[in-house]
């Protein structure tokens, strides 16, 4: 992740009071977003794993006798 740039502490504090509702809700939005890009990790995850069992289960075209 990148590092975020230097913000302005009263900038910044005047952003979570007046645009997020305060302290605690921007700290639900936060855990909010955390858990959206883990439950989106889990099902990028999961989709590469089944994919990867589908190439596992493919037959082996050199393993055939030839003719």
């Amino acid at each position: 992740m990148k590092k975020p740039k230097h913000v302005n502490p009263k900038i910044f504090l005047h952003k979570v009071y007046t645009e997020e509702g305060g302290v605690k809700e921007h700290n639900k939005n936060q855990q909010a977003v955390g858990a959206l890009k883990l439950a989106g990790a889990i099902l990028i995850a999961t989709k590469l794993l089944l994919m990867l069992d589908k190439i596992e289960n493919h037959p082996i075209k050199a393993l055939k006798e030839r003719r």
